[in-house]
């Protein structure tokens, strides 16, 4: 309270709360939207329940406000990745999901902010990946238990070569991430 008395007299503004990880991980998922919603956080996490397409349906209002996402075990298909399309701020993507496919990385592409991207137990393969070259802002990309290889790694990086990879827990071979490597 004295920090934003203080805040007022100097005509600073009021400092932005922020929900801290522990918040994060024990708030509901529309919690968290509604959080967001009012400007207290900009990111969502979810490991502790099962998220689909139609949860996503939180998230609508929140195209200019939400900027990372983090969902773990869940539900979301191509479909939901189409919602997602629409969050503009975004600039972070953790989702595990075995129900997102090739076609699911067009509305990923769609995502023109996106920095950093982390796809895990996703049956996308090396075709799907030609949809992310549009990304030229993205910085790192983590594929874990997913059909893409390290030929289509190093296509993609043709495209980005500016992104670090990484596939299984490992750099690909033949990419400037493997080069890196210690």
């Amino acid at each position: 309270m004295l920090l934003c008395g203080v805040a007022a007299v100097l005509g600073c503004a009021k400092p932005q709360a922020t929900v801290s990880a522990r918040a994060e991980e024990q708030a509901s998922f529309a919690e968290q939207a509604e959080a967001v919603r009012r400007g207290e956080a900009d990111a969502i996490r979810s490991d502790q329940e099962t998220i689909d397409d139609g949860d996503l349906e939180q998230l609508d209002g929140l195209e200019d406000l939400l900027r990372r996402v983090n969902l773990s075990k869940t539900n979301i298909s191509d479909e939901g990745l189409a919602r997602l399309a629409s969050m503009h701020k975004l600039i972070q993507l953790r989702l595990a999901s075995d129900r997102v496919s090739d076609e699911g990385l067009k509305h990923v592409a769609k995502m023109k902010e996106l920095r950093h991207l982390h796809l895990i137990d996703a049956p996308i393969t090396d075709q799907g990946l030609e949809h992310l070259c549009s990304l030229d802002k993205l910085e790192s990309l983590y594929l874990d238990r997913t059909g893409a290889t390290d030929a289509g790694a190093a296509g993609l990086q043709e495209g980005l070569p500016g992104v670090h990879l990484h596939v299984d827990g490992g750099h690909p071979r033949g990419t400037s991430s493997d080069e890196a490597a210690p």
